[in-house]
């Protein structure tokens, strides 16, 4: 059956696509098919978790999987950082999900929400999670609030945080490849 927007997202897609290959610092193959593998990774759960607040499994396992192989196979000097992004956002995000839950008695983070930033912490290292936690919150806020009074819900009304740790994702890996310092945080990736 086809999908009523699929047109957009193939432009989309294909405008995003062509802007990152056009950076100086993705010149080489490799880090260019990383990046693109990291968006055509996090575009759909971005999207997934937008239209139902939950994350596609099968897409964070198999990205992980495929950036191991990358790594293990072709940038040997990475999979220390590599694993460390990958635990670190796994981690930081299902304790900070633990401690609300425990403190509020209710979920404020989904699980898929930590495997998302797993997913973005095995492309940007444990030294980028921080960064992007901290964009994604900002984005997360600056968007939600005002879509929340607008739409005259409540402040406590779930929204979707996958899509804003996504975007961030992107970012931040971007910044690092272009040796950008992000926050003053980022180390350009190895």
């Amino acid at each position: 059956a086809a999908r009523p927007h699929g047109g957009w997202h193939a432009l989309l897609l294909g405008a995003a696509s062509a802007a990152i290959s056009t950076l100086p610092a993705l010149r080489d193959p490799l880090q260019l098919s990383q990046a693109l593998l990291l968006l055509f990774l996090l575009y759909p759960l971005a999207l997934v978790d937008l239209a139902t607040l939950t994350i596609e499994p099968a897409l964070v396992v198999g990205g992980i999987a495929l950036r191991m192989a990358v790594v293990l196979g072709l940038q040997r000097a990475a999979v220390v950082q590599m694993l460390g992004g990958l635990l670190a956002g796994a981690g930081l995000l299902a304790l900070v999900g633990f401690a609300y839950q425990w403190l509020r008695g209710r979920e404020g983070l989904g699980e898929g929400d930590a495997a998302v930033l797993g997913l973005v912490g095995a492309f940007v290292g444990w030294q980028g999670i921080l960064p992007v936690v901290l964009l994604a919150t900002i984005c997360g806020v600056l968007a939600g609030v005002p879509a929340l009074l607008l739409l005259r819900r409540p402040l406590d009304t779930p929204l979707p945080f996958a899509p804003f740790l996504c975007l961030a994702g992107l970012v931040v890996y971007l910044a690092q490849a272009q040796g950008w310092l992000l926050f003053g945080l980022l180390p350009p990736l190895n």
